[in-house]
């Protein structure tokens, strides 16, 4: 019983570790579109293509998501449920790479200016001011410098951080 237990996990574990998120993206897309040739146009793919994906799909998670009538596709209850984790999936990765892709390019993250004079003086107010607002995702930390430190440093150590 036990070894049984256990083929039937690895079966799923290797299920799960099939699906594919190009797969989750299309199903989402007919789900929405109520339409496998509607979908495939709207992603510009063969409505074979997207059929057979959707299939394995299916297959993956051994469950079927759609109903298929002669008039498109309509998620059967179970697939709505499955629809709507999928579409939160996507979500979710979409964030997840939009935000590593921004950090990337150094627009969000955290950065430190160090200065030795008020910031009321010349235009470093006004400067900080406007990259604050121009790139609302970096976080702007300030940090007035001491003599001693003046002292002790070579210049623009530790000034810049990010």
């Amino acid at each position: 019983m036990i070894d049984n237990k256990r083929s039937t996990g690895t079966a799923l574990h290797s299920r799960m570790l099939a699906i594919n998120l190009q797969h989750l993206r299309y199903a989402v897309a007919a789900g929405d579109q109520g339409s496998l040739r509607r979908a495939a146009e709207s992603l510009s793919v063969q409505q074979s293509t997207l059929s057979r994906c959707i299939r394995q799909l299916e297959h993956s998670i051994g469950m079927t998501i759609f109903k298929r009538l002669s008039g498109g596709v309509r998620a059967t209850d179970a697939g709505r449920d499955f629809l709507h984790l999928a579409r939160s999936i996507l979500e979710q990765v979409d964030s997840l790479v939009t935000r590593a892709h921004r950090t990337g390019r150094g627009e969000t993250g955290r950065l430190t200016i160090g200065f030795y004079t008020s910031l009321a003086a010349g235009n470093l107010r006004a400067t900080l001011v406007d990259y604050a607002r121009r790139v609302p995702e970096i976080e702007l930390g300030r940090s007035l410098m001491t003599t001693a430190f003046r002292a002790s440093s070579p210049p623009f150590r530790g000034i810049l951080s990010s």
